[in-house]
């Protein structure tokens, strides 16, 4: 592609070029926005350092901007609404709402950031234990209508049938 269709089609627009990226925008959706073809699009970053550094530079901002919402869904944050109401007399009201931090946005970023500390392992020696809960029933017909909800899977080691063992109906 010559240099005046990038001076034409593209250089006018590398400050929208960088705020589409920001965005979220596709660059297959940024140069059908400026009525280039895939193959020009790619010689001119190739070709003209502003374009890749707009790209680039978008990207980062997207990053940043993305970094900021993971961190306010983290931390939780205030967000004042406002409110019309009607009737007599119409007015507006401000009203201000607690987020609560996000459980999901925590975890996720404690296992990227400390993943050491914080790695979720499904293969960790305590998941693959068989966990027992011992319940004492004060009625055996509680007993045994929860032993017929929730039979006891066979169990692999000898401390575990004993318990099963122990804790049958008589």
């Amino acid at each position: 592609m010559s240099e005046k269709n990038y001076v034409k089609y593209v250089k006018p627009y590398l400050e929208d070029i960088k705020e589409w990226i920001r965005i979220g925008e596709t660059q297959a959706t940024i140069y059908k926005k400026l009525g280039i073809g895939e193959t020009s699009w790619y010689a001119f970053k190739k070709k003209y350092p502003a374009l890749e550094d707009a790209i680039v530079k978008g990207k980062q901002n997207l990053a940043e901007h993305i970094e900021s919402s993971l961190y306010k869904k983290c931390m939780g944050y205030e967000v004042t609404e406002t409110k019309t109401v009607t009737g007599k007399d119409t007015r507006t009201e401000k009203i201000t709402k607690h987020i609560p931090p996000s459980d999901t946005a925590i975890i996720f970023t404690l296992c990227n950031m400390l993943p050491e500390k914080w790695k979720r392992n499904d293969k960790d020696e305590n998941s693959q234990k068989e966990n027992t809960l011992k319940i004492e029933f004060s009625d055996d017909r509680i007993k045994r209508a929860f032993e017929l909800l929730y039979p006891v899977p066979e169990a692999k080691d000898k401390k575990l049938q004993k318990t099963q063992k122990d804790n049958k109906p008589k």
